[in-house]
């Protein structure tokens, strides 16, 4: 039985090996739109934003190529965690991590996988609460807010969702922003974080959402849905997102699309979990990049797939334009690209790639969560 046990365990541990390569070395080839698909001026990227501003981001230095490097491997990943105390309440909700984190678990060759996840983790663009993200469970879904201490990184508030399973997040300023039967911004500087303006949206979130500021002072709100494996249509769907007296104020649905990608990419590329929205310094131009990944028994030994679109208009109405693709291995324990990969620009306007921990098992000690960062 020993004898088993070892001979499966060198059998996933080969897979593993073996899924880590990326696929072969692809030439750089720069995108460039035609005439009848040209980004209208008024969706034009603000490319002036600084990290403290309140209502946008970083742009990031020609994303096209930022992205084909991570393609190519260039990508240094570096293994990080936060610490939780399982019993512990967490304001503002008085929860704890056993009730929100802690999930039914399901065995695959004698190891055990968190049945309901981590939905989302971002980079945030506070210095003192650098990590944010969102959890599914059974019955009560969650936000958590990760501090900056002296020892490292610590949850330091635990929110309780509406909604058994979040959307996955995303960062706007001092904004986190995610969809819970609304679209949720929650003010990453009010005490825990706790103040939250909420707007209805009418859309599918389930692939996940990014906003951008533009250039008129407007913003825009892009989401992906549904979610999962399934072969219902997937869709992109579009809004304007316009702010009163500097706060959220309402959303005007612009227009919804079917998600193409090129007749040769595997179907793996179709789907998202999480999506990122990034505008490009000097053009304005506007990227997403939606990520998905294998799931089920291929969760420990599979790949995570990130897909980059450009933003652009046709005929008035925006639509994505699926441009570039990158295959990275994932994992259970520190990698689960499939429910939470994103991409967020730091402040010398390079691309850094994000993925987390897939779940906890409540009946095990362990008090971290683990996550991995991609850098240039």
């Amino acid at each position: 039985m020993r004898f088993i046990s070892l001979l499966a365990l060198t059998l996933l541990l080969q897979a593993c090996a073996a899924s880590s390569k990326n696929e072969p070395a692809r030439d750089f080839t720069r995108y460039t739109p035609s005439a009848g698909r040209v980004l209208a001026p008024e969706f034009k990227a603000d490319t002036t934003c600084n990290k403290g501003d309140a209502d946008c981001n970083v742009c990031a230095t020609d994303v096209q190529k930022q992205f084909h490097d991570a393609v190519l491997g260039k990508l240094n990943w570096s293994k990080n965690s936060w610490g939780f105390a399982w019993d512990e309440f967490y304001e503002p909700d008085n929860a704890t991590p056993k009730s929100v984190f802690g999930s039914p678990v399901k065995g695959f060759l004698g190891i055990t996988v968190a049945v309901k996840h981590v939905q989302g983790f971002v980079r945030t663009n506070s210095d003192f609460f650098p990590y944010a993200g969102s959890q599914s469970h059974t019955s009560t879904g969650g936000i958590f807010v990760v501090k900056k201490t002296d020892s490292g990184l610590e949850l330091v508030s635990l929110h309780k969702t509406a909604d058994a399973h979040p959307s996955g997040v995303h960062i706007l300023g001092k904004y986190l922003v995610y969809a819970d039967e609304s679209l949720v911004f929650k003010d990453l500087t009010s005490i825990n974080q706790v103040d939250d303006i909420k707007l209805r949206i009418d859309g599918a979130f389930g692939g996940g959402l990014g906003l951008v500021k533009l250039k008129n002072g407007k913003h825009l709100v892009i989401t992906t849905g549904p979610g999962g494996e399934s072969n219902m249509n997937k869709k992109n769907y579009f809004f304007q997102l316009d702010f009163q007296n500097g706060l959220p104020n309402s959303l005007t649905k612009l227009n919804e699309e079917a998600v193409v990608i090129p007749s040769n990419w595997s179907r793996k590329y179709l789907l998202s979990e999480n999506s990122s929205v990034i505008s490009e310094c000097g053009t304005g131009d506007i990227y997403v990049v939606n990520v998905s990944g294998d799931t089920g028994a291929k969760l420990l030994r599979g790949n995570g797939y990130w897909r980059l679109s450009k933003l652009e208009t046709i005929n008035n109405e925006l639509t994505l334009k699926a441009i570039n693709y990158y295959k990275r291995s994932q994992n259970s324990s520190s990698c689960n690209s499939r429910a939470t990969g994103t991409i967020s620009v730091s402040g010398d306007q390079k691309l850094e790639f994000y993925c987390h921990e897939h779940g906890k098992n409540k009946n095990e000690s362990a008090s971290k969560y683990r996550f991995q960062k991609g850098t240039f």
